[in-house]
């Protein structure tokens, strides 16, 4: 959605193709960002579900906590 509405800002309201509100820009930011975390974890609860990969945590966790 939020892609959309950086494509074609007129549709929705948020101003035109050169100038989209400072608001618009950072919600669509973290739109984006929300989305795309839980479109990965969408994948990995698929992934592990189908047994195509094991319920252990990964190696690289330990350096992310």
């Amino acid at each position: 959605m939020a892609t959309a509405a950086f494509h074609a800002p007129a549709a929705y309201g948020i101003g035109t193709a050169e100038d989209i509100h400072t608001s618009s820009l950072i919600e669509m930011g973290i739109g984006i960002a929300v989305g795309g975390i839980t479109f990965t974890g969408s994948i990995i609860a698929f992934a592990k579900l189908q047994a195509l990969m094991s319920g252990a945590p990964s190696p690289s966790r330990s350096s992310i906590n």
